[in-house]
C-alpha cells in the first residue's frame, strides 16, 4: 500500500498467514514480482487486477480508504460480485457493507464512477433492482 513503510508488506504477510491457517487460499498481492517494491506503480495494479479475476473474495486492511489502489480494487470487487471483507484488529474478518450510501467513500466512488449526483444514481439503481424482482 502506497504511503506505508515497506508498502505494508509485513502486515499483508501476517494477515495472509492467519487466513491461510483458517483454511483460506490466499492470493497475496505483496508476493507479486517476488515481493519486489521497486517497479512502476501501474505494474502492481495490473497484476493485482489479474489476481482478482480468479478470486471469490477480497480483504481490505486498515488504511484501505487512503489508497487509490484499494478504491480501484473495491470498485472491481463490487463489479465482479466478490465477497468483500475488512480485516479488523482482532485477527478476524468483518463483512464489509459495501453499498452503504451514507459512507463518505462510497458516495465519492459513485460520484467519480458515474459522474452524476449520488442520489440520482442510487434512485436509478433502486429502480433497476425493482424491475429485476418483477
Amino acid at each position: 500500500m502506497t504511503g506505508y513503510k515497506d508498502g505494508n508488506y509485513p502486515e499483508f504477510k501476517r494477515v495472509s498467514d492467519v487466513l491461510s491457517k483458517q483454511g483460506w487460499t490466499v492470493l497475496n498481492p505483496a508476493e507479486n514480482f517476488g515481493g519486489r517494491s521497486d517497479l512502476p506503480y501501474d505494474w502492481y495494479i495490473r497484476e493485482d487486477l489479474k489476481l482478482m479475476a480468479f478470486a471469490e473474495a477480497i480483504v481490505f486492511l486498515d488504511g484501505w480508504d487512503l489508497s487509490k489502489g484499494c478504491l480501484l480494487e473495491l470498485h472491481a470487487a463490487w463489479v465482479l460480485g466478490m465477497s468483500i471483507y475488512k480485516w479488523n484488529n482482532y485477527d478476524e474478518l468483518d463483512t464489509f457493507v459495501f453499498f452503504d450510501p451514507e459512507h463518505r467513500l462510497i458516495r465519492a466512488l459513485i460520484d467519480r464512477v458515474f459522474y452524476k449526483p449520488v442520489d440520482e444514481v442510487l434512485a436509478n439503481m433502486k429502480e433497476y433492482e425493482d424491475e429485476d424482482s418483477d
